[in-house]
């Protein structure tokens, strides 16, 4: 049966050990092929911390580190699943390009941390536009996109209408979709006097990969210690 797991999740931090606790034991638990943390807040990814997350059957391991305590990405995967040829990492993205072995699908499988502010993230959309288009292969997208694409993706203050508008644009300039999500209609979570609710992390792919896994949805999972679900 044709089938591939893949979680992304923006953790908020991965110094602390209960932190990294919480993280392996979902890893293990959910028995995946492919990960994408957000958030890592890891300058450095020492052999300690790799022996953590490279848990069960993942062996293949990409980090992009962190700018002080901002960012930080880690992609992990299965090599007998996923056969990463080369990858490319930047300050808030890590592409692996390779092939899914189940199906033979040459594609690359993008973990990326959106910026927050509205005209940073619109270069960033531009510029991962262009990335796209340069790989020629169909693309798996996972992460946080730190902006919602519909108003019904939020609850508590008004939506930027503007924002909804410009990431609508670049999944459609993209030719990507956003899979069914079930489980939940939110992924972050903000408590305190103004509590908020939204969808700011997903999955997007390729026609082509919804072609080979016409099955495909995306799950909320529970939160853990982060203020995101892993999805």
């Amino acid at each position: 049966m044709r089938s591939i797991k893949i979680l992304s999740w923006n953790v908020r931090g991965l110094g602390r050990a209960e932190k990294m606790r919480n993280v392996s034991k979902v890893l293990v638990e959910n028995s995946l092929n492919v990960v994408l943390l957000q958030e890592t807040k890891l300058k450095e990814v020492s052999w300690g911390v790799k022996r953590r997350l490279c848990v069960s059957n993942l062996d293949g391991i990409e980090v992009a580190p962190s700018k002080g305590a901002i960012g930080g990405l880690v992609s992990i995967w299965d090599k007998k699943v996923f056969i990463c040829e080369k990858s490319i990492v930047q300050d808030r993205l890590i592409i692996l390009v390779g092939a899914i072995q189940a199906v033979g699908l040459k594609c690359g499988i993008i973990n990326l941390y959106t910026p927050n502010d509205q005209a940073e993230r619109e270069r960033f959309f531009e510029y991962v536009t262009g990335l796209i288009a340069s790989l020629e292969i169909p693309i798996v997208m996972g992460g946080d996109f730190n902006t919602i694409k519909e108003k019904e993706e939020k609850q508590g203050a008004e939506p930027s209408e503007r924002a909804m508008q410009v990431f609508k644009y670049f999944i459609q300039q993209n030719d990507l979709i956003d899979l069914p999500l079930k489980g939940g209609a939110y992924t972050w979570f903000r408590g305190g006097s103004s509590p908020t609710a939204c969808r700011l992390d997903r999955f997007l792919v390729s026609t082509e990969v919804l072609m080979l896994f016409s099955d495909l949805t995306q799950m909320v999972l529970p939160r853990g210690l982060s203020d995101h679900n892993p999805i």
